[in-house]
């Protein structure tokens, strides 16, 4: 999924949304889009142009604001409810977290998107059924894979232009609430 940051939203920009970029952390740590064709290849219009793939339209949509003087900043989401499968494995090593910086890169290299906004539902419980999970996630994302993370903008600079990081992780458990195995705040 693609986060589009705009003040202008119409039914073309719903549309595209619901077809939006949809990278995903693989199990070997690697970001990638996971649907090649619908990314790259698709046959679509957008802006009142012909283009192959979502994010040729998402480009044809921010360039098509520029010169209406408006600001579209594109982001590549990793991770949600359905998408955070390895992020616990994947911020356990060094490795992992040196794949996944690099790979993210890699990928807003590839689409001429703004940034990336990582989303991890959730760390230590909850979640689909499928997401990895242990019970150090928390030290493990407030540690060294936070700070691996942090570096993105700092490696991203070197293409002149500023760039979009965001990290939505929900706060750690606390309290004797309990839902989904989860310990919830009171």
């Amino acid at each position: 999924m693609a986060l589009v940051r705009s003040a202008i939203f119409g039914e073309a920009y719903r549309d595209l949304w619901r077809r939006a970029l949809s990278p995903q952390v693989d199990a070997a740590c690697r970001v990638a889009s996971i649907d090649p064709w619908a990314d790259y290849e698709m046959r679509q219009t957008a802006a009142g142009q012909t283009v192959y793939g979502n994010i040729a339209a998402f480009q044809a949509l921010r360039a098509q604001q520029a010169a209406k003087g408006k600001s579209l900043t594109l982001a590549a989401s990793l991770g949600g409810w359905t998408k955070s499968t390895h992020f616990s494995g994947c911020v356990a090593t060094a490795a992992g977290r040196s794949s996944v910086v690099q790979t993210s890169l890699e990928l807003l290299e590839r689409s001429g998107f703004d940034g990336i906004d990582v989303d991890w539902e959730y760390p230590v419980c909850c979640g689909l059924d499928s997401n990895e999970v242990a019970p150090d996630d928390w030290a493990k994302f407030g540690g060294a894979h936070f700070r691996t993370l942090q570096s993105l903008p700092l490696l991203w600079a070197h293409h002149g232009r500023p760039a979009l990081f965001r990290f939505q992780v929900p706060a750690p458990p606390t309290g004797a609430a309990r839902r989904d195995g989860c310990r919830l705040p009171h």
